[in-house]
């Protein structure tokens, strides 16, 4: 099985795992979504903004994007073989996103765990 590249993994995640909250998603597959995720938010508020479109367009990219955001989060928490439930360390004031940035960091966990079989193993 080829690796997916950068933009695979994007559609990928819209697409076929758009609310899918069970499995792995690797560091790669997560930061994929985060990078395409930004770019089209960027894209959205230029657009707003030359337009004057009261940030009608950001908002709906937002709504777009919540779901799926949330998703692969969850999945790249049970690589690291831990709960989903670990998302919800976001409401921690700082300390919360920033343990949730080093989890996200982390590397791929190589063994099967209760989530699913290895990532490494797939390829």
């Amino acid at each position: 099985m080829n690796e997916l590249t950068v933009w695979e993994h994007f559609v990928d995640s819209m697409k076929n795992k758009y609310a899918t909250f069970s499995g792995r998603a690797s560091r790669k597959e997560y930061w994929s979504f985060v990078l395409f995720s930004i770019i089209v938010s960027i894209v959205a508020a230029i657009i707003d903004v030359s337009f004057d479109f009261n940030e009608i367009l950001v908002n709906i990219v937002s709504v777009v994007f919540t779901i799926p955001s949330i998703s692969v989060t969850v999945r790249r928490l049970h690589d690291l073989n831990k709960s989903g439930w670990w998302y919800l360390i976001y409401f921690l004031p700082l300390l919360g996103a920033l343990y949730m940035l080093y989890l996200m960091l982390k590397k791929t966990q190589l063994e099967d765990n209760q989530y699913g079989l290895s990532l490494v193993n797939k390829m």
